[in-house]
């Protein structure tokens, strides 16, 4: 795609599978310029359908990754299908940029480690993540109600009701309060 050139300070998102739809969404929403890459051409159509900058290629290919611009980057969230994959993807987006962040998924236990080893910032397991996220909206559904609450695009000014048992008190969110 030609606009890659002219773009920095941008997050590469590598696997637009229904994960990668999600964040790529959320960081548009965000402000951050986002470029998908992906093996599969229909995938990399609808990418730019969403309104995202778009290269079909292979992230084990390392002039791919550097065509998605990775030398200019913010950052490289790495959401692909196989966990080796995006192991050798870290080493490779490491090694042509020792600056940028990278976010790497993970499936099973003892890949933390290598990943964070390997150069990843971060390392994710989508699948805990979400089961634990479906155990506390079970256990504790007024929690995650109030997380919801307080995620919420909040403005100076606005009022949010906590009421607990006897006791009913309105909590003002100033502008330094952002969750």
């Amino acid at each position: 795609m030609t606009g890659l050139l002219s773009i920095n300070d941008h997050v590469i998102v590598c696997g637009y599978g229904a994960t990668g739809q999600i964040v790529a969404r959320d960081l548009r929403e965000e402000g951050v310029t986002v470029v998908v890459v992906d093996r599969a051409a229909e995938t990399v159509s609808k990418a730019e359908d969403d309104g995202h900058l778009a290269l079909a290629g292979d992230v084990l290919d390392p002039e791919v990754l550097k065509e998605a611009g990775t030398d200019r980057a913010r950052g490289v969230i790495l959401l692909l299908p196989s966990e080796s994959d995006n192991l050798f993807a870290t080493m490779t987006a490491r090694e042509l940029n020792p600056e940028v962040f990278i976010i790497a998924s993970h499936s099973s236990a003892h890949a933390k480690g290598k990943f964070l080893r390997a150069g990843a910032d971060r390392v994710v397991n989508p699948y805990e993540k979400g089961a634990r996220r479906i155990g506390a909206e079970f256990v504790r559904p007024a929690v995650m109600d109030l997380m919801r609450i307080f995620a919420q695009d909040t403005s100076a000014g606005s009022e949010v009701r906590v009421q607990a048992g006897f006791y009913d008190e309105a909590v003002q969110v100033d502008k330094a309060m952002t969750i």
